[in-house]
């Protein structure tokens, strides 16, 4: 079976050895059924051959799941959960700042009405009621007892 496998996978029994730091003399006798593999021996092979132990010892069909693909697996699942937690932490850390925006707006007038001279929103008025961008007198249509302004001119 491992000659098998080995032959599928396109690789001479030195490259096997090589890959899997098994001798090619012990490859070569457990290819051939002299001498049994060692549950070591098959773990070294398992990776370089895409398959796992239980499947060199017969134990489940080819098509099981190879360890090496399985451990990808797992690093990418553990890559993904690190990377969901960081996002959490950003989604949090927006969510955070919008709230204070937010606070912000409402404590300075976001809901103010717009000067009907500058088009801005008005600004806390003086006490005397003038704008604070334009300085147009919301109370009686003026700059400062000037000619009274022209809505939207900013004059």
């Amino acid at each position: 079976m491992i000659a098998d496998l080995r032959q599928a996978a396109g690789l001479s029994q030195h490259q096997l050895a090589d890959r899997s730091g098994v001798t090619r003399s012990v490859l070569a006798n457990v290819e051939v059924g002299r001498h049994g593999a060692t549950i070591a021996t098959l773990t070294k092979l398992a990776g370089p051959l895409d398959t796992t132990v239980a499947a060199l010892l017969g134990e489940e069909s080819r098509d099981a799941v190879p360890a090496a693909l399985v451990a990808q697996i797992a690093n990418h699942q553990q890559r993904i959960t690190a990377a969901m937690r960081e996002l959490g932490e950003i989604l949090t850390d927006l969510q955070t700042e919008s709230d204070r925006i937010s606070q912000i707006l409402a404590r300075y007038g976001a809901d103010r009405p717009a000067c009907s001279c500058c088009g801005r929103q008005v600004a806390p008025l003086d006490s005397r009621g003038r704008c604070g961008h334009c300085g147009f007198n919301r109370y009686n249509g003026t700059h400062d007892g000037e000619e009274p302004c022209r809505p939207g001119s900013g004059t």
